[in-house]
C-alpha cells in the first residue's frame, strides 16, 4: 500500500506544499497620506502655557518627526477658558520646557504665553488653524488639587569603607493620599535627588498594589517593584486615605551635614483622564514593541480631526532632606 493514500485529505495537501514550497506575491494598495495637524501640550497649574504644532507623515514614510520642516511656526493658536475669553500664543522658536518626564528638553519651536498660566480645576479648549489643514481642536482640564503629605525615615544599612568615605542607607518616603471620594482620580509620582552640581532621577522600591497593579515591571524576591516614576489610579482606595511607601537608597558623606544637599525632590501629580489614558497607552506599546505578533497599539489621542495630546495636571512638589540617621 502506498503510505501516502492513509493520509487524509487534508495531510496530504499539507505535505505536498511544504514539499513543493509556496512562494506568492501580495500587492498591497495604500492611499495618499493626508498629512493632518499634531497638537501636543502637557500643562499644569503654575507653569506657562506652551503648545507644539506639527504635523503628521506617512507610516511607510522615515522621517524624524522632530526636524524643523515639520514644525509649523504661522498657525493660529489659542487656548480658552470654559466661559472667558480665548487666549492667544504666539510662536517662538527658542522654547525649553518641562516634559511630563519630569526633564527639561528643547523644543524645536512652539506657541506659549508668558504671563499667563493654567488654573486648578479650570477647563480649556485649545484650537488650532493652519493654512492646507482642517482646524483641530482638544479639551482637558488641570484637575483639582487634592491634599497629600509627604515624610520620610532612614535606617542605616552599613558603612561604605571607600574612599572618600560615604554612608548607605535606605529611605523610606511615605505618602499620604487624602482622596476624594465619588470620582475616579489618576495620579503621577517621580523622586529626583538634587546635588550641588547636578540632579537626576533616583529609581524607588514599592510594594503598593495601586503602583504595581499599573506596571508591567517584574516583581523581586521581595515582592517589591522598582521604578523611576509611577501612574495609578484610586480604584483600590477610592474616597480613603491612602499611604504609599517608596523606599530610595542614599550613599551620603560624613560631612553632609555642612551642605544642604543632597536632597530629594518628590513630584506629585494629579493627572487629567486623558493624561492618565496616554501613559496608559504608552506603557501597553512599550509591552509589546518587541513582540512581532503584537497587534499595532495607538497612542491615545483626543484632538479632534488631527493627532497629538491636550492634557493637563496639578502638579505638587516636596523636598526630603537626606540626613544621616544613627546606627
Amino acid at each position: 500500500m502506498n503510505p501516502a493514500s492513509s493520509l487524509p485529505v487534508w495531510a496530504l495537501a499539507l505535505v505536498l506544499l511544504v514539499a513543493t514550497g509556496c512562494e506568492s506575491t501580495v500587492d498591497v494598495e495604500t492611499t495618499d497620506h493626508e498629512p493632518r495637524l499634531v497638537v501636543n501640550s502637557f500643562f499644569a497649574n503654575d507653569q506657562r502655557w506652551v503648545v507644539e504644532v506639527s504635523q503628521s507623515t506617512s507610516a511607510f514614510e522615515t522621517a524624524d518627526l522632530e526636524a524643523p520642516e515639520f514644525t509649523i511656526d504661522d498657525a493660529t493658536v489659542s487656548v480658552e477658558p470654559e466661559g472667558a475669553a480665548p487666549i492667544e500664543l504666539s510662536y517662538t522658536d527658542t522654547l525649553t520646557y518641562e516634559t511630563i518626564l519630569g526633564s527639561r528638553t528643547p523644543s524645536s519651536g512652539g506657541y506659549a504665553e508668558l504671563n499667563r498660566h493654567p488654573l486648578p480645576g479650570e477647563t480649556y479648549t485649545v484650537r488650532v488653524d493652519a493654512k492646507g489643514f482642517p482646524p483641530v481642536e482638544a479639551t482637558s482640564r488641570v484637575p483639582a488639587p487634592v491634599p497629600v503629605t509627604v515624610t520620610s525615615a532612614a535606617r542605616r544599612v552599613e558603612d561604605s569603607w571607600v574612599d572618600p568615605p560615604s554612608v548607605q542607607q535606605e529611605r523610606t518616603i511615605t505618602l499620604r493620599i487624602q482622596d476624594p471620594p465619588g470620582t475616579e482620580n489618576y495620579y503621577w509620582v517621580r523622586i529626583a535627588q538634587i546635588g550641588k552640581i547636578s540632579s537626576s532621577e533616583v529609581r524607588f522600591a514599592t510594594r503598593d498594589r495601586s503602583i504595581i497593579n499599573e506596571t508591567p515591571t517584574d516583581l523581586d524576591s521581595d515582592g517589591d517593584a522598582e521604578l523611576s516614576r509611577a501612574h495609578f489610579q484610586d480604584a483600590l482606595f477610592d474616597g480613603r486615605t491612602h499611604e504609599i511607601d517608596l523606599v530610595v537608597e542614599e550613599f551620603l558623606s560624613p560631612d553632609q551635614e555642612e551642605s544642604p544637599y543632597p536632597y530629594f525632590k518628590v513630584e506629585f501629580g494629579v493627572l487629567s483622564e486623558d493624561l492618565y489614558n496616554y501613559l496608559v497607552s504608552v506603557r501597553t506599546f512599550e509591552e509589546t514593541d518587541v513582540n512581532p505578533f503584537a497587534e499595532p497599539i495607538n497612542l491615545h489621542s483626543n484632538v479632534e480631526s488631527g493627532y497629538g495630546l491636550f492634557a493637563g495636571r496639578y502638579l505638587q512638589t516636596f523636598v526630603v532632606p537626606s540626613e544621616i540617621v544613627t546606627p
